[in-house]
């Protein structure tokens, strides 16, 4: 019996179709009791009423192919993870799917049309997760149809501006947003985050304009643990964290912040922070002293950094061992030039790697 035959005897009492091989999901087949299909090849055919009962809907679309109108037939599902390439666009009938809790598409990106106005009850209310959504044209409209959200991850190409409307998602817990052309700085100035926020990822393809302003928003965030950050122009070419900044983070990347030659703290601030990763932040030449102070500290990463800004760490890490014998954290440095001074910093608290 070939695996074909074997498909289309078992279909009709079937509840799980799972293939991570290179089988194809025959079309036509009787699965009206599915509540699993998940599949690394292409399964167009399967968005209808054929499969009212899916649950959990993962699988790869062939280039060219939207989904169609009829995924809203599948009134059942949760989970719908779609593995395609370049640009797709949803139906707008998506809106129609009250059980979906969570969307994530990969590789590719889904262009998410607006809601149909005048259907004030067209709305995914239990939506918690949406992942790789193209210029999500956030409004006071669409906040209203996903007032559930948790996780959140786009990338825009226009409609920056509609950032603003951030913090009206009042149970965000995860955002990652990724702008890939330069925008006009009013709108990139006019992001809010809402104070559910968790962890934050911020990627600008031109830079991030007065960072140290974007920065500010971000400290106030009360709950915030994870920040990662990658591009950014600081205006005044200097950081200034003051006391009460962010009080619950506990991990800290910045990369490519090249004009930021001043960094201070002050006051009772990152009092929680357990990880520092800096990359390309070639501008700093000396560390703050205050981060030796930190006693949550476990690891500081440089990547590509200045020298000097490697042995003003290296003072700190010794300050730290005459105070207490053995730093409560440990440094990484990574440069594709370490010269002699660089390697002979080096102890086990304070590996030095040529990259």
């Amino acid at each position: 019996m070939t695996v074909r035959d074997a498909m289309e005897t078992m279909s009709s009492r079937a509840r799980s179709f799972i293939c991570h091989g290179e089988i194809e999901v025959p079309e036509l087949l009787d699965f009206r009791f599915l509540r699993t299909l998940s599949t690394y090849k292409y399964f167009g055919g399967y968005l209808d009423e054929n499969v009212v009962n899916l649950r959990y809907l993962s699988g790869e679309f062939r280039e060219g192919f939207q989904i169609s109108s009829s995924i809203s037939l599948l009134w059942n599902l949760h989970i719908l993870i779609v593995f395609g390439c370049g640009v797709s666009t949803a139906p707008v009938e998506i809106w129609k799917m009250h059980q979906l809790k969570h969307a994530k598409f990969v590789r590719g990106v889904m262009y998410l049309p607006d809601p149909p106005s005048g259907h004030s009850d067209v709305m995914m209310e239990n939506l918690e997760t949406l992942k790789g959504v193209l210029d999500f044209n956030l409004n006071e409209e669409v906040v209203k149809r996903i007032p559930n959200i948790k996780k959140l991850s786009i990338t825009y190409k226009d409609r920056v501006k509609c950032l603003s409307y951030l913090q009206c998602l009042s149970k965000l817990e995860s955002l990652r947003c990724i702008i890939q052309y330069g925008s006009d700085d009013e709108y990139l100035q006019s992001i809010s985050f809402p104070h559910s926020l968790k962890k934050l990822y911020l990627y600008c393809e031109d830079s991030f304009p007065h960072l140290e302003e974007i920065l500010e928003k971000i400290g106030s965030l009360p709950l915030l643990e994870k920040l990662e950050l990658r591009y950014g122009q600081f205006a005044t070419r200097s950081w200034e964290i003051v006391e009460g900044q962010f009080p619950s983070l506990k991990y800290l990347s910045l990369w490519h912040c090249v004009d930021m030659e001043f960094w201070t703290l002050e006051g009772f601030c990152l009092p929680r922070l357990e990880q520092l990763h800096l990359g390309w932040v070639e501008s700093l030449e000396e560390f703050p002293s205050e981060i030796g102070e930190i006693p949550t500290l476990k690891s500081i990463e440089l990547w590509f950094c200045s020298e000097s800004m490697a042995v003003s760490l290296k003072k700190i890490v010794e300050e730290q061992e005459e105070l207490q014998g053995d730093p409560s954290f440990h440094v990484l440095v990574r440069s594709s030039n370490v010269s002699q001074e660089l390697q002979s910093l080096a102890t086990p608290n304070f590996r030095v790697d040529k990259w």
